[in-house]
């Protein structure tokens, strides 16, 4: 992470989710540092389209974590 990066935690990764994430990252400056659903783990297209970000089904668990 650069310095001053911004530290982003995507809750839902739906449509709307899914859009924010990939914008995240694309854009300079944000670091994702998790993705957070309750069903994260059946979405099949997620690590292919935003690379190896650690998942979460569990809200606490993902702010606790990150």
């Amino acid at each position: 992470m650069a310095n001053g990066a911004h530290k982003v935690l995507v809750l839902g990764v739906g449509n709307m989710g899914r859009s924010h994430a990939l914008a995240y990252h694309k854009i300079d400056g944000f670091e994702i540092v998790g993705l957070c659903s309750p069903g994260i783990h059946d979405r099949k297209k997620l690590p292919e389209e935003l690379g190896a970000y650690p998942k979460f089904t569990d809200f606490s668990q993902a702010l606790a974590e990150t």
